[in-house]
């Protein structure tokens, strides 16, 4: 709203979409888009749909026999990869690991992929995250990169044991936080230049 307002845009109206209101809202959202009506679905910091909702409306829609159209926005987890010193190609995102169910089980098909692996994590659980991979592969090289494009941009680089050692040594990190983790294949540029597109 407060962005609208800046650039005189008044829309008709607003709707909040969350995890828990999301099946709610997308019938809102097809019905006004029957009626003709046109419909712009953003978040409020990276792309929709990536760590925010969005995959369920944006399936309702086209399930409609409706056109989506997708804009170019903002995304921390490319930068950040391409910034981690990782090799890039190729990668897997993952999204959040689980907080309690399937942890285990996604961890530890996680840290059996042979190319680099990018999830999202809380700044909450972010060093529990990095001792669970300390138990797993405490050598594999990992950079948590850190408020992308924003004033406290931080990479912080190393091995696991390394990185946490340096978590346990500072104040809690803060922020929205990527962790790029190598792969089996670590760094091996035989690996990555065979994968480049």
């Amino acid at each position: 709203g407060r962005l609208l307002e800046l650039y005189g845009i008044r829309p008709s109206r607003l709707i909040a979409i969350h995890d828990h209101n999301e099946r709610g809202t997308a019938g809102i959202v097809v019905d006004a888009l029957r009626e003709g009506q046109a419909v712009a679905y953003c978040s409020d910091a990276g792309s929709p749909a990536i760590s925010d909702p969005g995959f369920f409306l944006v399936r309702s829609v086209i399930d409609a026999g409706l056109t989506v159209i997708p804009l170019p926005g903002a995304t921390a987890l490319i930068p950040a990869l391409t910034a981690s010193g990782a090799p890039c190609m190729p990668f897997t995102f993952v999204g959040f690991a689980p907080h309690k169910k399937g942890r285990m089980t996604f961890l530890d098909a996680v840290v059996r992929k042979e190319e680099t692996v990018v999830m999202y994590e809380s700044p909450f659980r972010i060093a529990k995250l990095i001792d669970e991979l300390h138990v797993r592969c405490p050598e594999r090289s990992v950079c948590i990169a850190r408020e992308i494009s924003k004033v406290f941009e931080e990479f912080i680089r190393g091995s696991v044991r390394h990185v946490k050692d340096l978590l346990a040594a500072r104040p809690p990190l803060k922020g929205e936080i990527i962790v790029i983790l190598h792969g089996t294949r670590g760094d091996d540029p035989e690996f990555d230049s065979n994968h480049e597109s």
